[in-house]
This record gives structure tokens, sequence and C-alpha cells, in this order.
């Protein structure tokens, strides 16, 4: 035998051995990998859905906002003459009939004005609203706030407010 050839035969005896398979630490590693994946994934849902729900509350205090700018402009006389749209945040009053037809300008505004924050009541979480001029003058600028409870009881109140020309 040639010295080339006892040589690779002694080289190929020794070769390292090829692991095979994964470790027990591999595999654990691996599953608190996934695992964290997992949680970042279902926070990152819940998180989805929540801003899911403020968006709904904030679209429904912008179209129910928008419903008494419009209201107003229907009876534009009351609402500039004897600032009967104006209020404060609270309920609906307790001694409210709805009419559906209004005997007076004055009694239309109070018809709308009570119709709204019960829409607000029910659309939104403690849901209230007031009204208010932020600038006076030959064309006023009204502020129509919406307030509601975004946590039902435990979180921040949001606002929502809408300026607008009569």
């Amino acid at each position: 035998m040639s010295l080339i050839t006892q040589f690779a035969t002694s080289c190929n005896s020794r070769r390292p051995r090829v692991a095979v398979g994964f470790t027990f630490i591999e595999v654990l590693v691996a599953l608190v990998i996934f695992s964290v994946g997992l949680l970042g994934l279902a926070a990152l849902h819940a998180t989805a859905i929540r801003l899911n729900g403020e968006s709904f509350y904030r679209t429904q205090a912008s179209i129910l906002a928008h419903d008494l700018v419009d209201r107003m402009r229907a009876n534009r006389t009351e609402a500039l003459g004897s600032n009967a749209y104006l209020n404060v945040f609270g309920d609906v009053a307790a001694d409210f009939t709805a009419c559906s037809v209004c005997a007076s300008a004055s009694a239309v505004a109070d018809n709308d004005l009570n119709e709204w924050k019960s829409a607000l009541a029910a659309a939104l979480p403690a849901g209230t609203g007031s009204v208010a001029v932020v600038a006076a003058g030959p064309n006023p600028v009204y502020a129509i706030r919406v307030r509601w409870d975004e946590e039902r009881g435990s979180g921040p109140v949001k606002e929502f407010v809408l300026r607008s020309e009569i």
C-alpha cells in the first residue's frame, strides 16, 4: 500500500460526524420565538378591533353632528334669531314629547334638540352633545360638540367638534 492510499484511508476514518436532526435546545428556542410571534399577532388583532370600534363611534358622532347642522339650517330663522338651538351637555328634557307637526319654530327647535340628544344617547355610549356660538356676527359660527365614553365608564371621554355656519 502506498503512503498516499494509507493517508487517504486514515483521513476518511477520522472524518468528523455530521450532525443529524435538531437538538432539544434548538427546538425550545424555536418554540419560544414562535410563541412570541403568536402573542404579537394576537395583540395586533386586539388593537385592530379596538380601533375599529373607535372609528365607528367617531363616524356616528360626525353623522349626528351634521344632522343637527342640517336641522338648524332648515329652521334658520329660529337658529339665528333667538338662538333656540344653543344648549349645554346633558340628557333629553324630562318633559319632552315629540311633535309630528310642531306649532311654532321654537317648538321645532326644541323637538330637534331633544330628538338629537335621544339619537346621541342611543348611538354612542353615554353620548351627549352641546351647541355654542364661537364667532358672532352676521354669519355666526356654531360649534356642535358630541361627547361619548369610549370604554363605557372606565376610559377617556372622546369628543367630536364640528364648526359650521348656518
